[in-house]
């Protein structure tokens, strides 16, 4: 007789390598019938082929009209049937679950493991395996086969540095693994089998740590890495992600020239000229005939790229500037909101704390200010500096009690602030405007003192005085050593998501 085949949607490690696939059984058959189901993986075709057996149970009996409970008394009869039972650990299925098999005849299971796990152990009915095949060659009783299923290992402890428009990541060797995949995008939640239906999402096949990601665009990239064992793909590492700068450095800000006069002792050169800046680069004279020097810093960069508008840019900001908003939690938010917290430096890569206005009285108070102080030997030039007070709940506290401080409270998301070096500093300076010389749209609350009072200390200790280290003051946009006992200004950055 002809009895319908039970419909299973089993998940499935591809044994090929590649992705987790699915496997489709619909259909009606005899018993014992070979069912070959054709699946696309990929780019290759795999033939699965499975012995699918019809259960007799609910059927109305056997062709033989024996029972399938195996309980008959008495010698085994001819055509007489039993049945053959599964039973799986967690991670994977067996299909047919179970079989009805004509005593002395051979009969064939599938073993299905979960993505991420392997059979470990099958057990029972003298079944053996050979590949996701389980094979009883001869069925002499009713029994039950059983299989368990244990985790691939997987990859673990992802290391990422960056570089200019690349991600480097790095990892420990995975045992039994042959090779490695490393899938990124541009939006979080990335798996194995749905990274393509992410912001430019892509796969990188079995690759060796370490590998370099390049030519990325100025976004947060997501990442996750899987170990390739001959038995299938191991489970995702846990997903990490960075924000791919573009370069180390911002472009200046100045997006004018100016002229060719200059002034000695016996009046302006060309004689009777005027000094001149703030001129169009894109013009040879001013107004006065005389001619704009070529090679000046307004004639290159990024700034001179957003003056002519052909500069993308991921956020906003003047010139070549481009910066975008944080909220308290770190997420992004349009150029024209109206309260932020943090500010992307989406050049650089940065993160840079935004202060609260004066007399605002909280632990970011634009004006407060502290002292320089570094216990590491290692890092300070010699000298530790001023400790101070550590309570930070308002002005006067060491550099090191604020940077805790702010760490403690999980600032824009993040437990990761530190001082940032004499470099990253300047990097956020506006040499085209001064009073004060940064980018006041997204760094309110700046103080515009050209003196040492709007002052900003850095990291970076003065080789020439240990005693000393190096600030930046955002009223001119200079920078100059100032005693670790004194007090400065600071705003704290971090490394960037």
């Amino acid at each position: 007789m002809i009895c319908s085949i039970e419909i299973r949607v089993v998940r499935q490690i591809n044994p090929f390598g590649g992705h987790p696939i699915r496997l489709f059984a619909a259909s009606k058959s005899k018993n014992r019938e070979i069912v070959v189901i054709q699946l696309k993986i990929n780019h290759a075709k795999v033939l699965i082929s499975t012995l699918l057996v019809t259960a007799l149970i609910g059927c109305g009996g056997g062709e033989s009209g024996g029972d399938d409970s195996g309980q008959n008394s008495g010698e085994p009869q001819v055509g007489q049937r039993v049945v053959v039972r599964t039973e799986t650990s967690v991670g994977g299925a067996v299909i047919p679950e179970s079989a009805s098999v004509e005593l002395g005849k051979k009969t064939v299971f599938t073993v299905l493991p979960d993505a991420g796990f392997k059979v470990d152990t099958v057990v029972g009915c003298d079944s053996a395996i050979e590949g996701y095949s389980i094979t009883i060659l001869n069925v002499t009783q009713a029994c039950t086969v059983n299989v368990t299923f244990s985790q691939l290992p997987a990859v673990t402890d992802v290391r990422l540095s960056k570089g200019p428009s690349s991600l480097l990541l790095d990892w420990p060797a995975v045992e039994g693994a042959t090779s490695y995949h490393v899938y990124y995008a541009r939006e979080p939640g990335i798996e194995p089998d749905s990274y393509a239906s992410k912001a430019d999402g892509t796969w990188l096949q079995n690759v060796q740590p370490p590998i370099r990601i390049s030519n990325l665009t100025p976004h947060v990239w997501h990442v996750v890495v899987t170990a390739v064992h001959p038995e299938g793909e191991s489970a995702p590492s846990g997903e990490i992600n960075a924000f791919a700068a573009t370069q180390p450095l911002n472009d200046t800000g100045i997006d004018w020239c100016a002229n060719a006069v200059y002034t000695t002792s016996e009046g302006p050169v060309p004689e009777g000229g005027i000094p001149s800046n703030d001129l169009d680069c894109s013009v040879a004279q001013d107004p006065q005939g005389i001619a704009l020097p070529d090679g000046q810093d307004g004639h290159f960069g990024r700034d001179a790229q957003a003056l002519a508008a052909k500069l993308p840019k991921v956020g906003d900001g003047d010139g070549g500037f481009d910066f975008t908003k944080l909220d308290a939690n770190g997420d992004e938010l349009a150029a024209s909101a109206r309260n932020w917290s943090c500010v992307r430096d989406n050049v650089t890569g940065l993160i840079w704390e935004v202060k609260q206005p004066a007399g605002w009285n909280g632990l970011r108070d634009a004006t407060y200010s502290y002292t320089w102080y570094n216990p590491d030997n290692s890092t300070n030039g010699g000298n530790a500096g001023k400790q101070s007070r550590s309570n930070c709940g308002s002005s006067k506290c060491n550099t090191q009690a604020f940077v805790n401080a702010v760490n403690n409270q999980g600032f824009c998301g993040a437990s990761d602030w530190r001082l940032p070096s004499v470099n990253e500093l300047l990097s956020i300076v506006h040499s085209g405007r001064t009073l004060p010389a940064i980018e006041q749209s997204y760094f309110p609350h700046t103080p515009t003192h050209y003196s040492p009072l709007g002052a900003y200390w850095s990291s970076s200790p003065y080789a020439n005085a240990s005693g000393e280290a190096w600030v930046v003051t955002f009223g001119l946009g200079k920078v100059f050593s100032g005693s670790k006992e004194h007090s400065a200004l600071v705003r704290l950055v971090r490394a960037g998501q």
